[in-house]
């Protein structure tokens, strides 16, 4: 490409178009060139490389800011493939918490073992056990009552601190009972109450039911209850 020398008044025109293009040159300064005073000489040679460093091989103007977002938006699809992965992954561990959770919920927890706790309640046991321990009658029977329904799993819900101290589990934790007095009156309860529910008059003839009847006023003495609770822990010592 080559240009012809012109006159001052080409040269602003040369200027005006160069200022109104959307040209960015790099190894000159256009600015230079717009501002300089309209007296001065524009150097062909100048001008005329700018203009080809400006024109690509096409024949067609390079804008160089044209450049920045196509790499901004190559940078951006880059970025969400990145982010769409993260997703993915993401959404992979939430499936298998679900699956997880799930899962728990399936365990069928009569299964678990579990501490039986020490309270006052009506006794889920089967009649049969029940008349069975008031045919034993006595201590006996009362403590194989006791197995029957707190001991299970070999998991004892009440434990000897020394011969004085003890604890029970309830509500999910260990309490201190001293001289196990809570331990008596909560599992002579229990057990009057399962007697009270079975001897009756439909259930037993009538010596039968006096002599249930008169162990039932039994559990409600105060010596009675501790010598209940000897035989408990006796029992307690000797299950493995």
């Amino acid at each position: 490409m080559k240009l012809i020398h012109s006159d001052n008044n080409d040269c602003k025109n040369v200027k005006i178009k160069i200022k109104k293009s959307p040209i960015i040159t790099t190894n000159y300064d256009c600015d230079s060139i717009i501002n300089s005073s309209n007296d001065e000489e524009l150097s062909d040679e100048l001008l005329e490389q700018t203009i080809e460093e400006s024109i690509d091989n096409n024949g067609e103007i390079i804008d160089e800011e044209s450049k920045k977002p196509r790499r901004k938006r190559k940078l951006l699809y880059e970025d969400s493939i990145v982010l769409n992965r993260i997703v993915y992954e993401l959404n992979e561990v939430k499936k298998e918490i679900n699956f997880l959770r799930s899962e728990v919920c399936n365990i069928n927890k009569s299964k678990l073992p579990i501490l039986i706790d020490i309270k006052r309640e009506t006794l889920d046991v089967d009649e049969k056990k029940i008349k069975g321990a008031l045919k034993v009658g006595g201590i006996l029977g009362d403590v194989m009552l006791f197995k029957l329904y707190y001991l299970r799993d070999n998991l004892k819900p009440i434990r000897s601190i020394n011969l004085r101290h003890y604890e029970y589990w309830c509500n999910g934790k260990w309490i201190i009972d001293h001289y196990g007095r809570d331990i008596m009156d909560i599992l002579s309860h229990n057990l009057k109450m399962c007697y009270i529910k079975m001897n009756t008059v439909d259930n037993y003839d009538v010596d039968d039911f006096m002599r249930n009847q008169a162990h039932v006023y039994e559990l409600s003495g105060e010596k009675y209850k501790k010598e209940l609770l000897r035989g408990i822990i006796k029992v307690l010592n000797t299950e493995v």
